[in-house]
């Protein structure tokens, strides 16, 4: 079986269409959208429908951008996520115990949480630029 990362790499993970809903409510919705764009149509001149089409062609572009962009902001809020998830898990799992007569590994433990912060911290720097 492939991890998620080849079945992403070799095409059988299309986030921008396996997300659409498909629900009634937003077939019904689409079939409106169609049938009031053929309505507009059918009323426009050659020239006034070559402006509609340079219009769609526009919308549609942004609207992948913007697409686009909400799909890299909301993985990069996931990674966030699961990085604190994964650091500060375990610091809630040592923080029964607030000094070291209690957990002599206390130090240590705080420094590596510290390190880990910093290194996430890092992490985050450089995947933000991607």
């Amino acid at each position: 079986m492939r991890s998620i990362l080849e079945e992403l790499f070799y095409g059988n993970i299309c986030p921008n269409t396996d997300c659409r809903s498909h629900d009634k409510e937003t077939k019904q919705l689409m079939g409106y959208i169609a049938d009031h764009h053929d309505n507009l149509l059918s009323t426009l001149s050659d020239q006034q429908k070559e402006i509609l089409e340079k219009f769609d062609d526009c919308y549609n572009e942004l609207t992948d951008i913007n697409e686009r962009e909400i799909f890299a902001y909301a993985f990069r809020l996931g990674m966030r996520i699961a990085i604190d998830v994964m650091i500060f898990n375990k610091k809630s799992q040592g923080a029964m115990f607030t000094d070291s007569t209690h957990r002599p590994d206390l130090h240590l433990e705080q420094n590596c949480l510290e390190q880990n912060r910093a290194n996430r911290d890092k992490f985050l720097d450089l995947f933000i630029l991607l």
